[in-house]
């Protein structure tokens, strides 16, 4: 998407979570749907995310923002991907990075929502992607192929 530079008031660094869950049979991504409240996309699902603030390191503040939004404390274990949009609601562009995080307790169910940021949440694997996150795929297409590529490469990896 090509943004005139003149409709960007600023610029933002946020980290976004790739949570996933290879216990079970299938591996496993958590995605949250925002509010219906939310100004900037509400009731799409998304991974979560949250600002860097001045000053903090990359992973500190993605524990942080897991930790003030989903109530639970994360591993992040790399970059998966870096993201880049534009919220037209703000007028602000964003580059968002991706962590590939794995929960620290062993039941991926405690995971507690702040509830004026997000309605509900699942975790999706490759046969629910579509049908979960189909709506993800037109308005945060980047998102969406970030997910779709880390479930192949888990599916993969825990085959082996």
């Amino acid at each position: 998407m090509t943004v005139w530079r003149s409709t960007i008031k600023t610029q933002a660094l946020s980290v976004g979570a790739l949570i996933y869950d290879d216990t079970g049979e299938r591996v496993r991504v958590f995605v949250a749907k925002r509010a219906e409240t939310r100004r900037f996309l509400p009731g799409s699902f998304e991974l979560p995310s949250g600002r860097v603030r001045l000053g903090e390191d990359l992973e500190t503040a993605l524990r942080r923002v897991i930790k003030e939004k989903l109530h639970v404390d994360v591993t992040p274990e790399r970059v998966q991907t870096v993201l880049c949009y534009f919220n037209s609601d703000r007028g602000e562009q964003l580059a968002q990075i991706l962590y590939l995080a794995r929960l620290h307790q062993s039941r991926p169910q405690e995971i507690m929502l702040t509830k004026a940021k997000y309605a509900q949440s699942r975790w999706v694997s490759l046969e629910t992607l579509e049908s979960t996150l189909g709506a993800m795929k037109v308005s945060a297409p980047d998102e969406y192929q970030a997910v779709l590529t880390t479930l192949v490469e888990l599916e993969r990896r825990q085959r082996v």
